[in-house]
């Protein structure tokens, strides 16, 4: 934004047009390099598991169809509130650790914070999604959203006129970024508190999807 200010211009909307540039150049890069294997590839060594495998699903839904189950509907609003509050915590990082600590944090400790918290919003999709092979999508979504509301509540405890610790303040803010699961907005704690708790029901509500809105050749390769 400094490289584009002019005396009439912040220098905002070039700014993002140089962003989106960026980032539709590392966005193509990608779709390049990503290939579907040709037919018939297996991974050297690999033989298939004896029994099928909890998060590999034999039951195919056609994308028209899978708009009308609920299933669909209440994976959205998991995803919906759970991206909500995690945007909520990087957009008000550096002026809500400012006015939880006045006088202990200034705007150059408060950019450091907002650096901090970028590097576990990248750290967390790595781990958790690792964590989720493991102990599977739902109960990885009742983590952050039930640990996230929890945290989301106790954050501004931890301010100068209650519990006065950074240290602490900063471990919250981490764990909750790293989930994305968790953040706050200047004045809506309690309101974004509730969605996550929203998010929370929706996640116990999904179950599998109902044999009617499979697609035909999923049925039959059920049975073989």
């Amino acid at each position: 934004m400094a490289y584009f200010k002019a005396p009439t211009d912040v220098g905002v909307g070039n700014t993002f047009l140089v962003m989106g540039a960026l980032y539709f150049c590392f966005m193509m890069f990608g779709v390049f390099m990503i290939r579907v294997p040709r037919e018939g590839w297996k991974p050297e060594n690999w033989t298939a598991p004896v029994k099928p495998q909890a998060l590999i699903t034999t039951h195919d839904v056609d994308v028209s169809t899978a708009v009308r189950t609920p299933q669909f509907w209440l994976l959205w609003i998991i995803l919906c509130v759970n991206v909500t509050a995690g945007i909520g915590i990087l957009e008000q990082a550096s002026p809500m650790i400012q006015d939880l600590f006045k006088g202990m944090i200034g705007p150059v400790a408060a950019g450091g914070f907002v650096g901090l918290l970028s590097l576990l919003n990248m750290g967390g999709r790595f781990f958790w999604s690792s964590a989720s092979d493991f102990i599977g999508r739902k109960p990885t979504y009742f983590i952050f959203l039930a640990l996230g509301a929890a945290l989301y509540v106790f954050l501004p405890m931890t301010g100068g006129d209650h519990i006065n610790s950074v240290k602490l303040f900063v471990t919250v803010a981490c764990v909750l970024i790293s989930m994305y699961g968790g953040g706050f907005a200047t004045m809506v704690m309690h309101i974004m508190t509730g969605l996550l708790v929203v998010g929370f029901i929706a996640n116990f509500l999904v179950k599998p999807v109902a044999e009617k809105y499979w697609l035909p050749e999923s049925a039959s390769l059920a049975g073989c």
